[in-house]
């Protein structure tokens, strides 16, 4: 079954915790790693309204990778101790995924040097290996469609780096911008490659500027996924300020959920 969860800001965070909980079918959401970290009684929050973490995004802080990189010996053993740490804490909150962005365009550069940079991230990546089987938890290498930027390398990076890991807990994470698509867009075609390593589908889209998902595609893209066996996690990402937007896509998400399963 795939498991439908709506991601939760940093922002308005009590807000959007009460619009998912009045929901019919989401129990499930995303958080950012920074939220886990620093919100007060968050598990509290979650429980007393009957929700789960789904997917940790932004675990790994920005410009992280380049930093790992340029460390050595000592100096990369302690930083994978806190990072065995992070996914164990993430886990005690119930998060059964996390993405680690990698910034792969930058550390893949040029074609030229996309093996040296699969590498250093395979590097990376296979020292957290055991605590994640350990904990239950995916690891999750995230790409952008459309592609961030003519040229972009972070595909091919992205799935040469899972297919060189080559563990069901190392898959792809897909970011979606539906409002980017072509008309003709056909979700299924497009993944049929990546199927097998993909395990987290995440749709960005503003409600606030007249960015919505139509049901017949979400039907069709839902059968397709099911039909194909996904067993991943779908989560929607609308883009919402206001207590009554966030009530209302919320509300959109809670129609649209049950296809899905």
């Amino acid at each position: 079954m795939i498991s439908v969860a709506i991601s939760v800001p940093e922002d308005g965070l009590a807000t959007w915790i009460a619009a998912v909980s009045n929901t019919e079918s989401i129990r499930e959401v995303e958080l950012a790693a920074a939220t886990l970290q620093t919100a007060k009684q968050i598990d509290s929050l979650l429980d007393k309204n009957g929700l789960r973490v789904a997917h940790v995004r932004q675990f790994l802080p920005n410009g992280f990778t380049r930093h790992f990189l340029e460390r050595i010996g000592r100096s990369r053993n302690s930083v994978f101790i806190q990072l065995k740490n992070a996914l164990t804490a993430c886990r005690a909150h119930g998060a059964r995924r996390v993405s680690l962005d990698l910034q792969l365009d930058q550390v893949a550069g040029p074609p030229a040097e996309l093996d040296t940079g699969i590498r250093l991230q395979v590097s990376l990546i296979r020292p957290l290996l055991p605590t994640a089987i350990e904990t239950g938890m995916t690891l999750c290498i995230p790409v952008r469609y459309p592609y961030p930027f003519p040229g972009s390398r972070e595909w091919a990076a992205a799935e040469n780096l899972v297919y060189e890991i080559m563990h069901p807990a190392c898959r792809l994470g897909l970011n979606l911008f539906p409002a980017e698509l072509d008309a003709g867009f056909d979700l299924i075609p497009f993944l049929r490659n990546c199927f097998f390593h993909l395990d987290l589908i995440r749709l960005h889209y503003s409600p606030a500027l007249g960015e919505t998902l139509s049901r017949p595609q979400q039907e069709g893209w839902a059968d397709g996924l099911r039909r194909h066996g996904f067993k991943g996690c779908m989560v929607f990402c609308p883009v919402a300020s206001s207590e009554t937007g966030i009530r209302d896509a919320c509300r959109q998400v809670d129609l649209l959920a049950p296809l899905y399963r």
